[in-house]
């Protein structure tokens, strides 16, 4: 059966839930996989989510972090998983399981500067997440990894001129990372049908990034074989990031027949 998923850096549920409800009304996703809501698990909105006909399953931290995945009311989910990495109890990751695909929701770390703990924190966390999925990757398990990744895999997925030694997303290290990760056998869903684009998924709010279109491509959907198999769209939501009082991110909405 068809199945719709979406990433969103929201950047605070808080200021950006009539932004995500109106996305929920206009896309209707069976999956919505939120990040950086930056609120407690009991103080997520989870009464407006059910009003516009989602169930949320949140992983909430206050101020920073927070992951939350909004399911259709109607599709049933079970094994959620709020797993750590890095050695930090950071709320950065939520495993679930819908129409027997697994769903981690992640949102992985910054790391700036390069050369900084915080740079050796995110290659840390992202060699733990590698070995938590990688075996289950190899056990054939139907999988989807998505979220703010904060990665551009090659110079082609950076459109802001001067930062590829600068900044942690396009570090030699946090590429090397990244293959790391797909190469267990993961298909960039966005590249696989898009491979020479500009698929943008964060522009800053500084500099004039938005208005001269100088974009960065670090929100991801992985998938693994099996569901690569029945990708049949992926698309950056560039119009949300257009609105007034936006998230630094747009969404990113792939199809499977």
């Amino acid at each position: 059966m068809p199945l719709s998923f979406a990433t969103w850096n929201v950047n605070s549920i808080r200021v950006r839930l009539p932004h995500v409800l109106d996305y929920l009304e206009a896309e209707k996703p069976d999956l919505l996989m939120l990040q950086e809501i930056k609120v407690e698990t009991e103080k997520f909105p989870a009464l407006e989510i059910s009003a516009a006909g989602y169930e949320a399953v949140v992983h909430g931290q206050k101020t920073y972090n927070g992951v939350a995945t909004l399911v259709r009311r109607g599709l049933a989910y079970s094994a959620v998983e709020t797993p750590s990495f890095g050695g930090t109890d950071h709320a950065r990751c939520l495993v679930l399981r819908v129409e027997n695909i697994t769903f981690a929701n992640c949102y992985f770390p910054n790391g700036n500067p390069p050369g900084s703990e915080n740079f050796a924190f995110k290659l840390r966390w992202t060699a733990e997440f590698t070995s938590f999925v990688a075996p289950r990757l190899a056990a054939g398990e139907d999988m989807v990894v998505a979220g703010d990744m904060n990665v551009c895999p090659t110079p082609q997925d950076n459109g802001v001129p001067g930062i590829e030694t600068t900044d942690s997303t396009c570090a030699p290290q946090s590429r090397a990372a990244w293959r790391a990760l797909v190469w267990h056998g993961f298909t960039d869903a966005a590249r696989a049908l898009d491979p020479t684009g500009t698929p943008w998924t964060y522009w800053d709010y500084r500099s004039g990034d938005w208005e001269s279109d100088r974009g960065l491509r670090i929100d991801h959907a992985l998938l693994s074989p099996a569901v690569a198999e029945r990708l049949s769209a992926c698309r950056v939501g560039k119009a949300w990031r257009g609105r007034a009082n936006p998230s630094d991110h747009a969404s990113l909405l792939c199809v499977l027949e």
